[in-house]
């Protein structure tokens, strides 16, 4: 049966060799010196890109994007329309074990939900969720839960902002629906930035003036 992905030749990929319960979906690419073990599930239409490890239970859902040296360790979890940088890593739960701060116990899924995009060298840690439309900046260490369409940074990442998402405007809008950053007042220059309506004052009324009657 031919297979319904696209796979560089140096690409190695066992996760296809288990039976049904493991598969990877159609119009999927998987780029040069990838490992994909077996067990790992990835679904359609996702480019990982080359010296990717996608380990034994970890799964990859549709359209998310993984680029060069990323390491998806066991345990996690990615939604759809996920963006992962250069670089970026998913923690183990063996460090937990090493001394990184966490109980040895916590061998909970790493969650990370749908339309999340991670920096270049962003660290996640393991039990970590990220929530819908969230971003971690480039170099991050996520300690802590991301809330839902926050913008997180630093070591340890902190909150600083928020991601504007709306819903989609009717024909004839000029407002973007494409998420953007949450600003404190909206720009004077925006075009679709609300103004208020000046009205012109009234005008008194004429006085009345007396007519003048021939003698």
């Amino acid at each position: 049966m031919a297979e319904s992905f696209i796979r560089h030749p140096q690409a190695i990929v066992e996760s296809t060799r288990i039976g049904p319960g493991t598969r990877i979906g159609p119009g999927t690419r998987i780029g040069p010196f990838a490992h994909i073990l077996p067990g790992a599930v990835i679904g359609r239409d996702c480019a990982i890109s080359g010296h990717v490890l996608i380990e034994d239970g970890a799964v990859v859902r549709n359209r998310v994007t993984i680029q060069s040296g990323v390491q998806v360790c066991a345990g996690v979890r990615i939604e759809d329309d996920v963006f992962i940088g250069t670089n970026s890593a998913f923690a183990s739960a063996l460090a937990q074990q090493n001394g990184c701060g966490l109980p040895p116990d916590s061998r909970t899924c790493t969650a990370v939900k749908r339309g999340v995009s991670i920096g270049a060298n962003a660290t996640i840690l393991p039990g970590i969720t990220v929530g819908e439309n969230a971003v971690v900046a480039p170099g991050a260490v996520v300690t802590l839960h991301v809330p839902h369409n926050a913008v997180v940074s630093g070591n340890p990442a902190i909150i600083s902002s928020y991601v504007d998402v709306r819903p989609a405007r009717t024909a004839g809008s000029c407002r973007s629906t494409a998420p953007r950053r949450a600003q404190s007042s909206p720009s004077p220059a925006a075009p679709c930035a609300r103004r208020a309506s000046v009205q012109p004052a009234p005008r008194p009324a004429p006085a009345c003036r007396p007519r003048c009657r021939p003698a």
